[in-house]
């Protein structure tokens, strides 16, 4: 399907797509004269599907050091971090941050020298192996609050 070729005033581009092909119909106009081309351009095509692996698991090769953090972290007593928590299932309130996830945030964030809670909070929904250590997207917002106190 093509568009008209023509571009006026109120339209100075038009957009004319074929198969892969994106083409635009520009004017470059320079002291009052019209110079319409026509210009083949590599466009950003947000609405392709992205091949990602289904599961959170698989975002992180089995050698990551996220996954050595993981685990030398299972390994420890974290019970006077989970003491401090008064969320507790059946009641009000939101679910609290598992404590190893935010030791993991910590100790990988600080390996990879990011030192600004602000940063990890950002990586936390835009870098998978940030996503994967919170469990999957949006698994792992972390609050102002947790932010300004340091309790990252």
């Amino acid at each position: 399907m093509e568009t008209d070729s023509r571009a006026t005033e109120t339209q100075p581009s038009l957009e004319v797509r074929r198969a892969n092909a994106s083409f635009s119909v520009v004017d470059t106009s320079t002291n009052g004269v019209s110079n319409l081309r026509r210009l083949r351009l590599r466009r950003a095509n947000r609405s392709e599907v992205v091949p990602v692996p289904a599961r959170v698991e698989d975002l992180i090769g089995q050698d990551h050091p996220a996954r050595l953090i993981w685990d030398r972290t299972e390994e420890l007593d974290l019970s006077v971090f989970y003491e401090g928590i008064k969320v507790v299932e059946g009641e009000p309130g939101r679910p609290a941050i598992d404590p190893k996830i935010l030791i993991v945030l910590w100790v990988y964030s600080t390996n990879q020298g990011v030192d600004c809670a602000r940063q990890i909070a950002e990586l936390c929904v835009e870098h998978l192996v940030y996503i994967w250590i919170c469990g999957g997207w949006g698994e792992c917002e972390l609050s102002y609050h947790q932010r300004l106190s340091g309790r990252l």
